[in-house]
């Protein structure tokens, strides 16, 4: 009995000391449209916050420029050329591909997501009845609150503010976006109809901001902050012209920035590469599991921790592109 309560002890302590896990991934949001990055017309105070609290990665890069292939590429932590039709978009999701999300549950991790998971495609064809990014929820208070005290939790949430169906909708100027703020990148012209819409697109960064911040409200209500990694970050750039589905930097450079108090020292910038890709074995390095060697991709941990070396290899990334704009 002595030595069953000392595992079960032992159990426990190994959870408490991992970390919880937040991703906050937008859809089509391109690295220059957030304030710490440049953006005057907009205001991203959440994401200002974790860069400012943690570390801003100012060359990040998506795998792929589409949504369902970095998002496979991101659960799988492989290059989009190892996936198969998986690295296209409305694909099949194939059972014979380890997922960091599986091997998270399987370790005593509390998974699930809400929002946009692994989209648009089919994952329910091989027999995966759930969204490889875990269980659904309608929101991350369920989430928390179905959550057994003690246990590390992994919580995937995905927006879609950002993209086109969305913004069309918006009225970036009622919103309080300042149009003659904007700065128009010089592959578009220069005119109020473009300043518009770029406008509109810039409300609905906000929105997805602010939405962001309830969950980061949440966890400091709750005391889970300080022990929570928190991801933000997007699957590709911007729905405009050299955006989404292109390998122009428009369609392919993200904003990606990462806290945990008192674990990383905060107010860095990391001007080494990294690609999304990246956060599937970072997630597994971070939770204390060993990373399959089909993850080709290489694990953040050693940059997050500012350890000697850990830029090596890092002065590149590698792009694909799909039939996605074909």
């Amino acid at each position: 009995m002595r030595f069953l309560c000392f595992l079960l002890l032992a159990g426990l302590a190994h959870a408490a000391s991992r970390p919880n896990i937040l991703l906050l991934i937008g859809d089509n949001w391109a690295y220059d449209h957030a304030a710490v990055n440049g953006c005057a017309a907009v205001c991203t105070p959440v994401f200002d916050r974790i860069t400012r609290e943690g570390m801003n990665f100012s060359n990040a890069f998506c795998p792929v420029p589409s949504c369902s292939p970095t998002r496979s590429c991101l659960l799988t932590g492989r290059v989009a050329h190892q996936l198969e039709d998986m690295a296209s978009l409305w694909s099949r999701f194939h059972p014979k591909y380890r997922l960091f999300t599986d091997a998270l549950a399987e370790s005593g991790y509390h998974t699930g997501f809400m929002g946009k998971g692994w989209s648009p495609g089919n994952h329910k064809d091989h027999g995966r009845e759930e969204n490889p990014a875990g269980r659904q929820y309608d929101d991350f208070r369920t989430f928390m609150s179905t959550r057994q005290a003690q246990k590390p939790f992994f919580f995937w949430y995905g927006s879609t503010h950002t993209a086109l169906h969305s913004f069309k909708k918006a009225d970036g100027v009622a919103a309080g976006i300042d149009v003659a703020k904007i700065r128009v990148p010089a592959y578009l012209p220069d005119g109020p109809e473009v300043r518009r819409e770029i406008a509109a697109y810039l409300a609905t960064v906000q929105q997805m901001d602010a939405v962001f911040g309830e969950a980061l409200a949440l966890l400091e209500k709750e005391g889970e902050l300080d022990n929570t990694v928190v991801i933000y970050t997007s699957d590709n750039g911007w729905q405009l012209p050299r955006g989404l589905a292109n390998c122009y930097d428009a369609g392919s450079r993200v904003p990606l920035a990462v806290r945990w108090s008192q674990k990383i020292a905060a107010g860095r910038q990391i001007d080494a590469f990294a690609n999304v890709a990246d956060l599937g074995p970072t997630f597994l390095d971070l939770a204390e599991i060993a990373i399959p060697r089909e993850m080709t991709m290489k694990s953040l941990k050693p940059l997050l921790f500012g350890q000697n070396g850990s830029e090596a290899g890092r002065d590149a990334v590698f792009i694909e592109r799909e039939r996605h704009a074909n």
